[in-house]
């Protein structure tokens, strides 16, 4: 893992490198929606999970070529949750764990990534279709004291971090000279394999583009 970040961390500096070089052609989103985390969670008793949240996404990017560019983007999934009594039950990655205490555990889903847009123009002015791909480290943080032997298992599954694929799409629509609306959906892969999309996260969004 830590070679993944080194080169991750290498390639972000690259990227805002070429953005500087690329001034006339930046760009920056902020978008909010709702969220919604694949943590492999499966009820075997009666406990409460709630993988659905509202998150957001800003993303700095350049465009490069007519019809496409590079991107930088950080993002926040919001929480998931697994609320049981004392004895409830829970599977993750076929892994049991039981509550020892009532109560509820929950992680929230945070990262960042670099990756490649492509554009696609509209036969409708002021509409831009675009998708995108590229690579992200995510983290999945918290803690908690209210299973038995919590520490087994549970801080590997529930509580961990990754390098993984995403991907998206979208439109923009210009309102006014340089503000743009933005619609979108955003995939994220958190299965820690490095190839496929076997555990999705993912962020359905309203926001804003401004071109620089």
């Amino acid at each position: 893992m830590n070679k993944f970040r080194k080169v991750f961390i290498f390639t972000i500096l690259f990227l805002f490198y070429s953005l500087n070089l690329n001034a006339d052609g930046l760009y920056a989103i902020a978008k909010y929606g709702l969220s919604s985390s694949d943590n492999s969670v499966k009820n075997n008793g009666s406990p409460s999970i709630d993988n659905d949240s509202e998150g957001f996404m800003v993303t700095l990017g350049t465009q490069l070529g007519t019809n496409w560019g590079t991107e930088v983007m950080y993002y926040d999934l919001g929480e998931t949750s697994i609320t049981g009594n004392i004895g409830d039950s829970f599977k993750i990655d076929e892994a049991s764990f039981v509550f020892d205490t009532k109560g509820t555990i929950k992680n929230n889903t945070t990262g960042y990534g670099t990756g490649i847009r492509f554009i696609s123009s509209s036969d409708t002015e002021g509409f831009e279709f675009y998708g995108k791909t590229g690579v992200h480290v995510w983290d999945k943080s918290g803690s908690t004291t209210l299973l038995y032997h919590a520490d087994n298992g549970v801080n590997s599954r529930f509580y961990n971090d990754g390098v993984d694929l995403y991907f998206g799409f979208g439109f923009n629509y210009n309102l006014y000279s340089s503000l743009v609306l933005n619609v979108s959906y955003d995939a994220l892969d958190f299965s820690d394999t490095g190839l496929g999309f076997s555990q999705i996260g993912s962020l359905i969004s309203l926001g804003l583009k401004f071109d620089f």
